[in-house]
């Protein structure tokens, strides 16, 4: 059978072949803005999740240096190194960027570490909840947020997490004052709450 004859028994017009082309475009589109919307969804997706996995990150990071440095035994210390070296799975680079660092550490830092400290350093911690608000709010759970900045590099293959470490009065027991931790009082000024640390 030809097509000639398919085309008499279904009676195409110059219209029915305007409305199969419209058709088609509108599928097209809609497969095209259905395959974008998954793709931008899944992107924010991994880039939340980058940013929970960062927050965790910095909570392991900080619980195995104070533990580390807390820890008197000589075979405990080796056994925590040791598993220090083989317990991670996810790959990732930490450093403790400090405010009061000297000039020679600074000049180790990359220029982001720079911004992103100055600007931690000149602006405060995270708003407080509303004066009155009970311990069960809502507008008291959303007030207090995490403070971080994140960038990815350009070519998408580098994710960077930076929360900053600020003094709060449990962490007076061993960092009253500025400075490293052992190194003489002198005239350092004491830290108060919200004070950058690292």
């Amino acid at each position: 059978m030809s097509y000639r004859s398919i085309r008499d028994i279904l009676g195409e017009t110059s219209l029915e072949r305007k409305v199969r082309f419209l058709f088609g475009f509108c599928l097209f589109a809609l497969i095209t803005l259905s395959f974008w919307w998954y793709g931008s969804r899944s992107e924010q997706l991994v880039f939340s999740s980058s940013r929970a996995t960062g927050r965790h990150v910095v909570d392991a990071v900080m619980l195995q240096h104070h533990w580390k440095m807390l820890e008197k035994e000589k075979q405990s210390a080796s056994t925590l190194e040791s598993l220090e070296k083989r317990l991670p799975r996810e790959k990732y680079q930490w450093w403790l960027l400090r405010p009061d660092a000297p000039r020679e550490e600074r000049a180790e830092y990359r220029p982001l570490d720079l911004v992103v400290l100055e600007e931690f350093s000149t602006h405060g911690p995270p708003s407080t909840p509303p004066a009155g608000a009970g311990p069960l709010d809502p507008a008291a759970a959303t007030a207090v947020t995490v403070e971080f900045r994140d960038f990815r590099t350009d070519d998408n293959k580098e994710y960077h997490y930076y929360q900053p470490v600020r003094f709060r009065q449990d962490c007076a027991i061993c960092h009253e004052f500025t400075g490293p931790v052992g190194s003489p009082v002198g005239d350092r000024p004491r830290l108060v709450e919200g004070d950058l640390m690292a």
